[in-house]
């Protein structure tokens, strides 16, 4: 009798200790939450891949190609820190979130803070041969060139918001 009340309390104590262990766990490292992520590596020169047409109209045509999500779960984000929240890095930077910015840098938007010359006229150099909306390149009178885009009626913030 007294070996089975050991033998239960034990058993009880070891499944606490189990139950327990993931509390202990490191939720957070030394360096969490990350402010900015990695510098890309460099390339020394990138391969030729030859594309197929036939591949890719019959790959989306009869295939599902993706990540499949089920209904009820999301698919995690992917590129976020352990708050959630996106790094600086490469292709975003978190102006208004680390340092509180003006109504007038707010409303100014994005850039460098180096408009186009007004002082003479544009010439424009190409057509953008990518995406759904059209769009230039041109040249200043100093020669410097800027993308020039413009918003589809039925989505006036698509083109724009991308570069926010």
């Amino acid at each position: 009798m007294f070996f089975r009340g050991c033998r239960n309390a034990r058993l009880v104590l070891a499944g606490v200790a189990l139950l327990a262990f993931p509390l202990c766990a490191q939720k957070y490292y030394p360096d969490d939450p990350l402010e900015r992520e990695p510098r890309p590596l460099r390339i020394e020169k990138a391969r030729f891949r030859k594309l197929s047409n036939n591949y890719d109209f019959f790959l989306n045509t009869f295939a599902k190609p993706g990540q499949r999500q089920s209904p009820g779960r999301p698919i995690p984000a992917r590129g976020i820190n352990t708050l959630g929240e996106v790094p600086g890095g490469a292709w975003y930077q978190n102006r208004h979130g680390r340092t509180p910015m003006s109504i007038e840098e707010l409303v100014r938007g994005p850039g460098s803070g180096n408009p186009p010359s007004m002082s003479g006229p544009w010439s424009v150099l190409r057509l953008k041969s990518e995406g759904v909306t059209p769009g230039f390149v041109v040249a200043d009178s100093r020669g410097v060139r800027y993308w020039l885009k413009f918003d589809p009626l039925s989505n006036p913030e698509m083109a724009t918001a991308a570069d926010v």
